[in-house]
């Protein structure tokens, strides 16, 4: 995919590093999704972000926003507040996808136009992923589901060359 600007991912993990600290002083949960969760899993830097990619329960998402807002974020227009909360800071976007449960306890999309629509079960499952001296949990089978369906799901989306090589990567990973 090319070579890495590791200035920029470096940046990006000093951002990663902010964000779990926010949580953890506010009490929200985050997870690592997309590019820099497959990154967690394997260990290394694979390619360029674009942004950095989180889920977070809807019901910590104000407490979590004030404190990014402390730590010099801004907060960007984007999707609808209830399903995504969008920040950036020296030039860096990072995206909350907020998540809730339903009434039977699945995994759904907090709101905006899908909200209650299940996100795959084993969203949250997996252990940690470690890159940089920080550890954040990630769910690499989770995110090769995401990464395969996101264009069946929502037609407008096209099939990205980006994720297919991240499917390569997280299912080389896994064995699978």
């Amino acid at each position: 995919m090319g070579d890495v600007d590791e200035r920029r991912a470096g940046r990006q993990l000093e951002l990663i590093g902010e964000a779990l600290g926010a949580a953890g002083r506010t009490g929200a949960e985050l997870w690592l999704r997309g590019g820099w969760a497959v990154d967690f899993t394997l260990g290394r830097v694979t390619r360029d972000h674009g942004d950095i990619d989180w889920f977070t329960w809807a019901e910590g998402a104000e407490a979590l926003a004030r404190e990014l807002m402390r730590l010099g974020y801004t907060e960007v227009a984007g999707p609808p507040a209830e399903l995504q909360r969008d920040f950036a800071k020296d030039g860096l976007e990072s995206s909350f996808t907020l998540i809730d449960r339903d009434h039977l306890g699945r995994i759904v999309v907090a709101g905006g136009p899908w909200a209650g629509t299940p996100w795959p079960q084993d969203l949250l499952d997996g252990g940690p992923g470690g890159l940089g001296g920080l550890s954040c949990p990630v769910a690499p089978r989770a995110q090769i589901e995401i990464k395969r369906m996101m264009p069946v799901w929502d037609p407008s989306l096209p099939r990205r060359e980006k994720d297919q090589v991240d499917i390569a990567l997280l299912e080389r990973h896994s064995g699978s």
